[in-house]
C-alpha cells in the first residue's frame, strides 16, 4: 500500500540518502588514514 509522497518524505529521504554516503565516504577516508599510519 503506497501512500502518496509529501515533499517533507521526500526532504527526509535526501538527508538520509547524504547521510549514508557521508558514512560510507567517511569509513573509506577513515581507513585510508589508518592504512597509512601502518605503514609510516
Amino acid at each position: 500500500m503506497h501512500r502518496p509522497e509529501t515533499p517533507s518524505d521526500r526532504q527526509r529521504g535526501r538527508s538520509a540518502t547524504r547521510l549514508l554516503v557521508g558514512l560510507v565516504i567517511g569509513g573509506c577516508l577513515a581507513a585510508l588514514v589508518f592504512y597509512l599510519a601502518a605503514w609510516l
